[in-house]
């Protein structure tokens, strides 16, 4: 057996770019990727209409200094969702307070009120 070979391979049960001893997924910095992006790309006063737009609609969301008093003020709001197995759910799962849970809201109408 070549020991050098066998050292280009990973000797645990998952590959530790993706995951913890413990299985739990790796957390990454978001930071350091925008940090990358933007050190090579040039700002732009008009956006070319085949561009992409990306936004970080938990940011924005967390930016509104007045919430609307029910869901219809955020009905224009929509963003995307995470599978329950990935890196964000794990987090929230960190997160979430030990007696309660994590916090999860069921909008089924647009009148409902919207948390404080």
């Amino acid at each position: 057996m070549d020991i050098q070979n066998v050292l280009t391979f990973s000797l645990g049960p998952v590959p530790w770019a993706l995951a913890n001893p413990d299985g739990s997924l790796t957390k990454t910095t978001k930071a350091k990727l925008l940090h990358l992006l933007e050190a090579g790309t040039p700002l732009l006063n008009v956006v070319p209409p085949d561009a992409v737009v990306l936004i970080n609609g938990m940011a924005l969301l967390q930016s509104v200094t007045s919430v609307p008093a029910t869901f219809g003020g955020l009905a224009d709001f929509v963003v995307d969702q995470y599978p329950n197995i990935s890196i964000k759910e794990s987090e929230r799962q960190k997160r979430a307070d030990a007696a309660t849970g994590p916090l999860h809201t069921k909008v089924t109408r647009s009148s409902q009120p919207s948390p404080k």
